[in-house]
């Protein structure tokens, strides 16, 4: 039964992708393609490949739609995954077989060779061989293949390990829960030999791992239920000695291959711990506390130092060996562990949210989850954990958080309040780290039960379950005192603000606290100057016995879910009510555990506790969107400009997953529509053919700053005109008079260039010679005059200033005619896609400028006609362009942001 979040009925969002995943509980798989080693790491219902050496995500597969329940791998990098209902092979994005004819549930895959495989069901074992086609990478449709063979097991036989020792060809060791071990042969699917002598105890219980020796032929370790661990020789049927794991069943199994002294295992358990055996001496060298839950996996790289982890606590960890010979941390990729319970963008780091969850342990789990890409993140160290501060040394879960990330760099600004604690946490969000502040008042022990940071990132303040509301600086973790209604002569606050527990406290404008207490009958706000202390409003939402059930603030708007199945949003700017929204549920009355607005506040999200999620219209107060869930919305937040939606769940597909969901209507024209290319063509040479431009579109080569001072030159020309008028001064400069005298050659350069005449002199009238040079250019081209060169072309080689002059002398307002303003209007008909996109449109906009209300009010029928006919084609022509780029922009978003979980 898939326990996962499914949305059923959404009309605004589509699954994209799940983020903050690194590991789920089902085991690794290890495998050497080339000379590279790889890891495949399950993530829920897709898969990840790392380069073993450096835990970097190297491919991602494809969504395979249903939760992956084991993997094995294979040769040329092919990886065989079983889900419920599929069995297939797959190699990057593309499934490459389909395996057909298994009947029982496939419960684990094991690997024989790098080309064979067997499947393990109840009482069954089938035996699957994989062509030489398929493991070279095949591009074609995927490869129907059919079972090999069946081992028939005893009745009541169900199978807990299986493992191919290299010793034995096409053979296997199949261990069953009754206890016991026996070895199979692949090819005739025969029982080859049961053995006898692999037991020590009967309360050993079955064998739950199995891994063959890396230098001894035929010497196999066996891990038992019961946490015992057997060097098992298979050529002789007997055990040499035998180790008990302490922390409890063996959950993995592990020899040293390195080929150096002293020979090592190491072995896993369900309480996290990884111990390392000394073969020789036959005891514990070493216990690592490697996770917080149990461990799945755990493998020494062959031929490498190297341990790697992965357990349930949703990690990946590195070990290495120091010269001393204790096992260290190397590196690690770290998630939440547990259900994700709050959610918030944090804009100073692009693309990257913080995120809390609960772990089933009860332990603080706080960390940063980045949405572009959905292995990377990580947890905040504790290492700064004081137990004076905080009790028992152990940060409980997270109940509430804010933040300023516009002090990233400059001091710690993130703080949190944890179930049960009176004190308050401080983290920094630069080095992913607990500090050693503690915001807290002495005498005060009731536990933290709200935060609030100012928009400065000076001010924190804690609301408690007492009802009271404690003010911090928060760069040098002081007191400032606590707020009431009324305060004693000291200043000090005589009594609490709230009768109850403080359920909301958020900044909303500067340096304005918001806060409200979940007491029946106390459905109020309270405003409040964080300077000061005192209270500055307050707004009633509902008269009765309604209580607050959760509340959020964003900006000027504030959302409080009552008990009474309602939304209430007040505008807290105006203090009033704006909106009351009804919430129904599918059992009468629903919880509200999760609110989010999105950043235009146009839409706010409410997920309640019958696993419902709503969309509403803010402005119409309607609902335009309902989401059905297989397990109530945790958490939810919009992304910036409402692309996606995130939310979490109680029981989710795997530990720490955050769900982004697409905005249909940002992305339907990227992902319901096939862009069509079939009108371009690309030669495979260098050497381009000219093509037609008519239906292309340019944009110019020369800086954009030149055609925007074109359409604003008049401003520019008025900013930058002189204050004061030009004054004469007193007495001008001395300067010598030079006039030249009849017999001075000047004189005879100057009349000799005066008597010279043309031959053929040319007839113009007063006109003609009145005209500016685009004058006599629009005139030359209406008498057909093709040396007169394109208008738009020449007019782009003018300056600023001589452009908009040009401009300014056409038309009856400069003397001229309307049919010059009818030829400009042909102009820029005629030279759409041949003169850059951005230099015509402001030349056409500089010219309505001047000669538009001359059109509108005095123009010809013609004029008006081609300025119509002009203004329809440049529409169309925008139109168009602005869907190309809408369905390129999706196209990019979904290549390079919506990688599909």
């Amino acid at each position: 039964r898939r326990r996962d979040r499914v949305g059923k009925g959404s009309a605004m969002f589509v699954p994209a992708r799940t983020i903050g995943v690194v590991t789920d509980s089902t085991p690794f798989a290890a495998a050497v393609v080339g000379k590279t080693r790889h890891l495949v790491v399950s993530k829920g219902t897709s898969f990840q490949i790392y380069d073993a050496m450096s835990l970097r995500v190297l491919i991602g597969s494809r969504n395979l739609g249903e939760r992956i329940r084991s993997m094995v791998a294979l040769g040329g990098g092919v990886v065989a995954v079983a889900t419920l209902t599929k069995l297939t092979a797959e190699s990057g994005l593309q499934s490459v077989a389909s395996f057909a004819g298994w009947s029982q549930l496939i419960d684990a895959l094991y690997a024989v060779t790098p080309s064979e495989f067997v499947s393990v069901g109840k009482g069954e074992i089938l035996v699957w061989r994989v062509p030489a086609a398929v493991l070279g990478h095949n591009k074609g449709p995927p490869v129907d293949i059919e079972s090999s063979g069946r081992l028939v097991l005893p009745l009541g036989d169900d199978v807990s390990f299986v493992l191919h020792v290299p010793t034995y060809l096409h053979k296997i060791l199949v261990a069953s829960r009754r206890g016991t071990l026996q070895l199979w042969n692949t090819r005739s699917h025969k029982l080859v030999h049961e053995f006898s002598g692999h037991k020590i105890a009967e309360e050993d219980g079955h064998v739950t791992r199995m891994v063959h020796s890396p230098d001894m032929v035929g010497l196999v370790a066996l891990g038992y239920s019961s946490g015992r661990i057997v060097i098992f020789d298979v050529e002789q049927d007997r055990a040499h000695f035998s180790l008990q794991q302490t922390q409890g069943s063996v959950t993995a199994l592990s020899f040293r291959t390195d080929g150096v002294e002293p020979a090592l295992l190491c072995s896993g358990s369900p309480s996290g711990t990884l111990c390392l055996w000394a073969l020789q001496k036959r005891r514990c060298q070493q216990t690592i506390q490697a996770h917080d839950a149990a461990i799945v996996a755990a493998e020494f790289l062959e031929g490498q130092t190297l341990i790697v982890s992965s357990g349930a606590d949703n990690a990946l960890r590195m070990w290495s060996f120091d010269d001393g010979g204790k096992c260290l941390r190397l590196k690690e990729r770290v998630g939440l562990c547990g259900p994700v319970r709050g959610i918030g963008y944090y804009p100073f780091v692009p693309d990257t949210l913080i995120a809390y969850a609960e772990p089933s342990e009860g332990k603080c789990s706080l960390g940063s989850v980045v949405t572009r890409n959905s292995h990377c993140g990580g947890i905040m160290s504790q290492k700064k954990l004081s137990p004076l501060e905080f009790g028992g040394g152990v940060l409980g879960p997270v109940v509430d958080m804010d933040y300023c990330s516009d002090r990233h760099f400059d001091w710690p600004a993130i703080v949190t309040a944890h179930r049960g604690c009176s004190q308050a946490a401080v983290w920094d969000g630069e080095r992913q780290a607990l500090t050693a502040k503690a915001l807290g008042v002495k005498g005060h022990t009731a536990a933290i039960s709200s935060i609030a940071v100012s928009g400065c990132g000076h001010f924190a303040v804690l609301g408690a379950e007492n009802g009271w509301l404690h003010k911090f600086h928060l760069q040098s973790a002081t007191f400032h005192g606590s707020m009431s209604m009324k305060y004693n002569k000291k200043g000090e606050a005589m009594h609490a603000p709230h009768t109850g527990k403080v359920l909301l406290t958020r900044f909303s404008q500067g340096v304005t606290l918001i806060s409200c207490s979940a007491a029946p009958g106390e459905a109020r706000l309270l405003m409040w100057d964080v300077k000061t202390r005192k209270q500055t409003g307050s707004l009633q939402l509902e008269d009765g016995n309604a209580a607050v059930q959760k509340g959020i603030v964003s900006g000027i708007y504030a959302a409080v879910a009552l008990s009474s199945s309602c939304v209430i949003i007040a505008d807290v700017a105006a203090m009033a009510v704006a909106r009351k929204l009804l919430i129904g549920g599918s059992s009468g009355a629903s919880k509200v555990v999760s609110m989010a607005f999105n950043d235009g506040h146009r839409l706010l999200a409410v997920g309640t506790s019958d696993a419902r999620f709503r969309i509403y219209d803010v402005a119409s107060a309607r609902l335009i969107d309902l989401m059905a869930f297989s397990s109530p919305a945790l958490s939810c937040a919009f992304s910036p400009g409402t692309l996606f939606m995130m939310t979490s769940h109680a029981r989710s597909s795997s530990p720490g997953a955050i769900h982004m969901w697409a905005n249909r209507n940002i992305f339907s024209v990227g992902i319901d529509q096939e862009l069509d290319v079939s009108g371009v063509n690309v030669n495979e040479n260098d050497d381009l053919e000219p093509q037609d431009t008519d239906d292309f579109f340019t944009v110019g080569s020369g800086e954009r700053s030149k055609w925007q001072m074109l359409v604003d030159y008049d401003t520019v020309k008025e900013r930058n005109s002189a204050k004061d008028e030009t004054v004469k001064p007193v007495q001008a400069p001395f300067f010598l008079p030079t006039v030249a005298k009849e017999d001075d050659p000047r004189q005879a350069v100057f009349a000799a260039v005066d008597d010279v005449e043309d031959d053929e002199p040319e007839e113009t009238t007063f006109a003609d010679r009145m005209a500016g040079d685009l004058q006599r250019r629009l005139k030359r081209r209406r008498v057909g005059d093709t040396e007169a060169g394109d208008v738009l072309s020449w007019l782009r080689t003018k300056s600023i200033g001589a452009l908009h002059a040009e401009l300014a002398q056409v038309g009856p307002l400069s003397g001229g005619s309307m049919d010059e303003v009818e030829a400009m209007l042909d102009e820029f008909s005629d030279n759409r896609g041949r003169t850059s996109v951005d230099a015509c449109q402001s030349i056409l906009s500089t010219f309505l400028k001047f000669h538009g209300e001359t059109i509108a009010d005095d123009g010809s029928d013609v004029a008006k006609v081609k300025c119509r006919e002009l203004s329809d084609t440049l529409r169309s022509e925008w139109r168009s362009i602005d869907d190309d780029f809408a369905r390129l922009s999706c196209a990019l978003r979904t290549f390079a942001r919506v990688q599909m979980d």
